[in-house]
């Protein structure tokens, strides 16, 4: 192998390390950026399933917290199976609007699907499809 060869073989490393340096540091910042929102996000659902619904409210955007009251949140709760664990394998940020989408699991290890909608870190909307059944 000749010099010019080498030295061509060794760019094409660095330039691969850098980008792979590059996308990393891309994914983790986008990471830490969003992982108070994702807390926020893993709280409200374990909350309201467990029916925690004045903790589970004050997650929430003040407008949608003054139409939902904690009789209709139980209401919408009833007959399901509180969440132990909540994981996120979506998260899209602009500006101080994120949505996240996952799923909940139970101990029963039945699976929900998790949307949820935040403005500056508070929940503006969510989806819990479908809710697990209390065994």
């Amino acid at each position: 192998m000749d010099k010019n060869t080498r030295i061509s073989i060794l760019i094409i490393i660095g330039a691969v390390l850098a980008a792979v340096v590059v996308i990393g540091g891309i994914v983790w910042g986008v990471m830490a950026l969003t992982s108070e929102t994702r807390e926020t996000g893993k709280a409200f659902v374990i909350d309201l399933s467990s029916g925690e619904f004045e903790k589970a409210r004050g997650a929430m955007h003040p407008s949608l917290a003054q139409t939902l009251t904690n009789e209709e949140l139980a209401e919408m709760m009833a007959g399901s199976e509180a969440y132990e664990s909540v994981s996120f394998s979506s998260i899209e940020s602009v500006n101080s609007e994120t949505t996240l989408r996952g799923t909940a699991t139970t101990v029963s290890d039945c699976t929900s699907r998790v949307d949820l909608e935040l403005l500056d870190g508070k929940i503006t909307s969510f989806n819990i499809t479908p809710l697990c059944p209390e065994p």
